[in-house]
């Protein structure tokens, strides 16, 4: 566990260091990017094939399925076909060692996160130190395939705004070939479109919260009335979490930020909403807790930047430091099993034959 506390710690600690250096703010940025993302790309991609959730998963099947045939000849099965090109390409052509797949999946997606970030953020340690104490960055190393599709969606998102829109939409399509949720990207698009004043508001609230109490009956009509993706008890906690702190947030953003500030900010504040959205959604149909994730970047950033040109930034991002650092250490003491990020061990740290076979 000591491990897990460090990472999140050292995030303040490495804006301090850089902060102190004699160069430009922009110098410092630049800096301060580079070696966080470095730092959370290594913890992604060294890590043994049975540290967080899914890793044991992910390396069996980079084992078992990836070695047979072309690249592009992929068998049937429950994973997305983007996803087993990508995942045969990497074995046949890259390195048999199931590390090989962790560390190009961590530098794209976690560099992509970060590149994003340093994109956006008006105060970059806050927003890194959200991104891994609200725990997305933990489902961004655990959740292989959704971690690529986040990334791309990223990507979708920053060609938009250079009005490369063709481009965009394919890319949101790419991603939904390495996890079929990525489709929802698709709804961004729409909102750049959209003024952000109180009547686009309102009909937003009005038309997601009548899509919300229509769900259940939809999902009961298409057979899935049964099934864990309409109710799983073991999700309902962590749900409650989420939907407590987004919408604190955006209690926050329209409190304290002015109307200037949210215009500057429009499509933050419009894809914090949507994150909103999803993690009450979350709470009916626990899969939406996934696609919540897709667009709690905006969130990450959001918080941020209206907070540091609040007159009282520090004691917010003080306030905001003690409360996210105490949910984040009671999580991992108290659920240990929703990302198993400890014990943390490095790949070459054990070799146990009992799962897998390393050469």
């Amino acid at each position: 566990m000591l491990y897990a506390i460090l990472w999140i710690v050292s995030i303040p600690v490495w804006a301090f260091l850089v902060h102190s250096l004699y160069m430009s703010d922009e110098k410092k940025k630049k800096v301060l990017f580079i070696v966080l993302t470095l730092e959370l790309c290594l913890i992604g991609g060294l890590r043994d094939f049975d540290t967080f959730n899914d890793s044991k998963s992910y390396s069996l099947h980079f084992y078992t399925v990836s070695d047979s045939g072309n690249f592009y000849e992929v068998p049937k099965e429950r994973f997305e076909r983007g996803y087993l090109i990508f995942e045969k390409f990497v074995h046949k052509y890259v390195s048999h060692h199931y590390s090989a797949l962790f560390m190009i999946v961590s530098a794209f997606t976690i560099g992509t996160a970060m590149y994003f970030f340093y994109k956006k953020s008006r105060w970059l340690w806050l927003t890194v130190f959200l991104y891994v104490g609200m725990r997305c960055y933990f489902i961004q190393i655990q959740a292989v395939r959704q971690s690529i599709a986040m990334a791309l969606l990223l990507i979708a998102f920053l060609l938009f705004e250079r009005r490369k829109r063709i481009m965009s939409v394919l890319m949101v399509f790419l991603a939904s070939t390495f996890h079929s949720t990525a489709i929802v990207g698709l709804c961004i698009f729409p909102l750049f479109f959209i003024p952000l004043n109180k009547k686009s508001v309102l009909w937003f609230v009005f038309v997601a919260f009548l899509g919300i109490f229509s769900l259940a009956n939809i999902l009961n009509l298409l057979g899935y009335g049964d099934s864990t993706y309409l109710t799983d008890e073991g999700m309902q906690l962590g749900n409650v979490i989420s939907v407590v702190c987004y919408v604190t947030l955006m209690v926050y953003v329209w409190w304290t930020g002015s109307k200037q500030l949210i215009d500057e900010n429009r499509m933050l504040v419009w894809g914090s909403m949507l994150c909103v959205i999803c993690s009450i959604v979350a709470l009916i149909v626990t899969a939406f807790n996934r696609v919540a994730d897709y667009f709690s970047y905006y969130a990450f950033l959001l918080l941020p930047n209206v907070m540091y040109a609040n007159k009282h930034k520090k004691l917010h991002a003080l306030i905001v430091f003690i409360l996210v650092i105490s949910m984040y250490i009671g999580i991992l003491t108290l659920k240990p099993n929703w990302n198993k990020a400890f014990p943390y061990y490095f790949f070459w740290e054990r070799h146990d034959t009992r799962y897998i076979s390393i050469y």
